[in-house]
């Protein structure tokens, strides 16, 4: 099947009094749900994917002068996905800065989709795609200056 990963940060001026006075309860382009949003597919064909909440995700890599480090996060909610060739993909989020998540499954065009939505006030790294931590969660080590 495919997959895709959706992200969407709240956007802090939306208002739904607004919308609902205004829009017929939609939002519009002066008042947007939302401040960006990213999809990211899968490459592969995915067989599963399972969502754990309050999982350890590691992030591992190289310093620019290439030295390998790898740090194990707490708290974050992990999308694990199993594709046909088995390999193991992983979204992540700390779980401090969900709003809401959402799944869906299409089995007419065999499309399976997970949704994160960011709060809006939510300070963040987004060190690789699919992967969001927490200013307070992100290893000091690897913040920039």
């Amino acid at each position: 099947m495919y997959f895709y990963l959706t992200v969407k940060q709240l956007d802090p001026e939306y208002s739904q009094a607004f919308a609902d006075e205004h829009d017929g309860g939609k939002e519009s382009e002066i008042n947007t749900r939302y401040e960006w949003e990213d999809e990211i597919k899968v490459s592969e064909d995915v067989l599963g994917f399972e969502v754990k909440e309050k999982g350890v995700f590691t992030l591992q890599g190289a310093l620019p002068n290439g030295e390998e480090f790898s740090y194990d996060i707490p708290n974050m909610r992990v999308c694990e996905c199993l594709t046909e060739s088995e390999n193991n993909v992983s979204f992540a989020m700390s779980e401090s800065m969900i709003h809401d998540t959402h799944q869906s499954h299409d089995e007419r065009t065999e499309t399976a989709r997970f949704y994160y939505f960011i709060k809006a006030e939510a300070d963040y790294y987004n060190p690789i795609p699919g992967v969001y931590i927490a200013t307070e969660d992100f290893p000091e080590a690897l913040r920039e200056e």
